[in-house]
């Protein structure tokens, strides 16, 4: 979890001491940059979070309950494991006879992909500069590229070596617990604390609420069941913050030992951070999820007070989740 937030926040603290973080332009660089290199961080886990809240679209009865441990799996695409860095805030200013040419960033680094958060692995990641590209753009000499870049290797602007964490998938796990309230509806609650070293503290909390639709729209066997429901998340991970809500509405049909659930969903995710330096410069930037629609289809086998379900998600990324636990309806 430690080098997960440590990578999140790279571009915006290497980036900045690297460079001269005065110029408008490069403040551009490091935003732009930065959420791309975020972004699946942030998708993924609104996917996951917003996974495994409800394994049967029946309400608890008053005072009624659940004791549930969840385990999710995101499956992250290959697609999600690199971005194409903007080197558009980048340029080197050439000197001929007096006069000054500007070579823009797109032929200075003209191969411009690197790792997401999720992407790279042990291996450092950084872009080369293209001295020979340069120096066809300046029409010089052939050959004339290690002088080019003998003469101005110092004064270019070079970003740092980066590299994610290489994972194929982000599991996520969640114990939570669900309380019968009157007005056929039902309370969903869950905090962790998370140690994280040196960086402090995070905690996860959730709190839902499920209502009961079959009140409304009668259905045609007391083995079916409707609801919607409503759930809010926050991860706090000291100096980033992501909050993620779900809207869904859930159907199934509950049979003595197994049941059938499934359900429609609305993803909304934000990541925030906030970090200052030590000269004081302070760091700021948020970002949203491209998660958005979600269907989920799912089962769960019960035996007396005891259950277990597998679902599996369908969204911008996939999701398997798993349940187990304790329900007294």
């Amino acid at each position: 979890m430690k080098r997960l937030i440590m990578c999140t926040l790279i571009f915006f603290l290497i980036f900045p001491s690297a460079m001269i973080f005065g110029q408008a332009d490069l403040k551009n660089l490091i935003a732009i940059n930065g959420k791309m290199y975020v972004q699946p961080l942030v998708t993924a886990s609104g996917m996951g979070l917003n996974s495994g809240l409800s394994h049967t679209a029946k309400v608890h009865k008053l005072f009624g309950f659940d004791i549930s441990f969840k385990a999710m799996v995101v499956t992250i695409p290959d697609a999600e494991k690199t971005f194409v860095f903007d080197a558009s805030a980048i340029n080197l200013e050439y000197i001929d006879d007096g006069q000054a040419i500007t070579i823009p960033g797109s032929v200075i680094y003209p191969s411009t992909t690197l790792p997401t958060v999720f992407g790279g692995g042990n291996e450092q990641f950084s872009l080369e500069p293209d001295w020979d590209g340069m120096a066809d753009y300046l029409e010089l000499p052939a050959g004339s590229g290690d002088l080019l870049k003998d003469s101005y290797a110092s004064s270019l602007e070079t970003p740092p070596e980066i590299s994610g964490i290489d994972i194929p998938v982000l599991p996520l796990i969640r114990p939570q617990v669900s309380l019968g309230l009157p007005m056929n509806s039902e309370l969903l609650v869950s905090y962790i604390s998370i140690p994280l070293g040196d960086l402090g503290d995070g905690s996860f909390s959730t709190f839902g609420l499920k209502h009961s639709l079959d009140q409304y729209f009668p259905m045609p066997t007391p083995f079916l069941n409707a609801a919607a429901q409503i759930v809010f998340q926050k991860l706090d991970l000291g100096v980033i913050t992501s909050s993620h809500t779900n809207i869904n509405i859930q159907a199934s049909a509950d049979f003595p030992i197994v049941t059938f659930y499934g359900l429609l969903g609305i993803d909304n995710s934000k990541l925030e951070a906030s970090y200052r330096q030590l000269d004081g410069t302070e760091i700021k930037f948020d970002l949203k999820g491209e998660n958005s629609f979600r269907t989920n289809l799912g089962v769960r086998l019960k035996l007396a007070f005891f259950y277990i379900n597998a679902d599996y998600t369908i969204g911008k990324y996939n999701v398997f989740s798993l349940g187990t636990g304790i329900t007294i309806r």
